[in-house]
């Protein structure tokens, strides 16, 4: 039998037999995420042919480049897998609850939302928690992510409670670097509006005006913002007036009959239903001359 002896290509044998080792470079111009070093072949050899070669690779596989050059280097360059690793998870802002809240309270429904910065990888999901149990563990929920990296929103409208639950309240993203979890925030529901009352009485009397002292209450909620209210002879105006005196004027010489009408409001927006007052008397008139009829004294 003949034997024959192949000069096998660099390239091909690389197919066959590689030993390398690789290493990592990189500074501020430049980056190599590997290089290969020549380690690879010997002899082989079958029943039909007999091969000594060398596989090796003795530059980077990738590309390099400054401001002056670029560099592909490497036989099998376009072919390796670049492989990006995220370390870093979504950078949190603050809790915000909105639509409206005051200090600790929030009205209901309410929203929340939150800030994310990510640099490395795109948020893909986030999610929010409105626990009543003290701990947001089971209560997480899907949020609606929006934004292009770097900077990205959760958000959460339609947020219920109870009025004077007490929710602790959070948010978090997840991107290709890990899960990012904001600080929570704690609110109290406050769904109850205020209760306002007067002092109002149906006497008749000669004063005028009748001054009439509103009294707001809000019990254990935000606190009363505003108390509105206006005067008329009907009991069907609309409150307009800001204040919690309201004065009932009636002219000299007149006999008026009027009403207050009101209502209060709260920080977070909770707004009590109309009120009427009692009918306030105000008698002004000058009593008529009468007539003096002389009786006999039987």
């Amino acid at each position: 039998m003949i034997k024959r002896k192949y000069m096998v290509p660099a390239v091909l044998m690389g197919l066959l037999v590689i030993s390398a080792a690789a290493f990592g470079a990189s500074s501020a111009t430049y980056q190599l995420p590997g290089d290969v070093i020549s380690g690879g072949g010997g002899a082989g050899s079958s029943a039909s042919y007999k091969d000594t070669s060398t596989a090796g690779q003795s530059t980077a596989i990738g590309e390099s480049s400054s401001a002056n050059y670029k560099n592909q280097g490497g036989f099998w360059y376009g072919a390796a897998a670049m492989v990006a690793i995220y370390t870093t998870p979504p950078i949190p802002g603050a809790v915000n609850p909105s639509n409206t809240q005051y200090g600790t309270f929030v009205d209901t429904p309410f929203d929340l939302s939150a800030a994310f910065t990510d640099n490395e990888s795109d948020v893909t999901a986030c999610e929010y928690c409105a626990s009543a149990d003290g701990a947001c563990d089971t209560e997480w929920a899907a949020g609606t992510v929006t934004g292009t990296r770097p900077d990205f929103t959760c958000t959460k409208t339609g947020i219920t409670g109870t009025n004077g639950q007490t929710l602790i309240l959070n948010m978090r993203a997840i991107s290709a670097g890990g899960t990012g979890t904001a600080s929570a925030v704690t609110r109290t529901v406050d769904a109850s509006a205020p209760a306002t009352t007067d002092n109002a009485t149906s006497a008749w009397t000669i004063i005028s005006p009748v001054n009439v002292t509103l009294t707001p209450e809000d019990g254990t909620g935000s606190g009363v913002v505003s108390t509105e209210y206006c005067v008329d002879i009907t009991g069907t105006c609309t409150p307009a007036t800001i204040g919690t005196t309201a004065g009932a004027a009636c002219a000299a010489g007149s006999e008026c009959l009027q009403y207050v009408r009101y209502l209060s409001t709260d920080n977070v927006g909770n707004t009590e239903s109309i009120k009427t007052s009692s009918q306030i008397r105000q008698d002004r008139k000058v009593p008529a001359d009468g007539t003096l009829t002389a009786l006999p004294d039987i």
